[in-house]
């Protein structure tokens, strides 16, 4: 797993109470997600505080949310248009009837 900060911010602006922290996450199968959270500056004086108490927070549901990501195949959303002969349906020509 690849975890990114892609957040670290005085939250709310108008009145900060806290920082919002917010990571991108990167399991190993490529699919990827975001998540943040605001810590207060009473539980982290400074940035390097604020990003632990967030690892803290968000740890079991990071690692929960990559293991269920990484448990789908790796077909999952995959453009597989191509795999079409030339002999199948092109796949523009694909109709859904709602009524069925």
């Amino acid at each position: 797993m690849k975890l990114t900060v892609s957040r670290l911010e005085a939250y709310p602006a108008d009145e900060p109470t806290g920082r919002a922290v917010g990571f991108v996450c990167e399991c190993v199968n490529g699919r990827s997600f975001y998540v943040d959270t605001v810590v207060s500056f009473a539980d982290a004086g400074t940035d390097d505080q604020a990003l632990d108490k967030a690892l803290q927070v968000l740890g079991d549901n990071i690692n929960a949310q990559c293991t269920a990501l990484e448990a789908k195949s790796a077909l999952v959303g995959e453009d597989v248009s191509s795999r079409l002969s030339d002999d199948d349906v092109a796949v523009d020509d694909v109709v859904v009837d709602d009524d069925a």
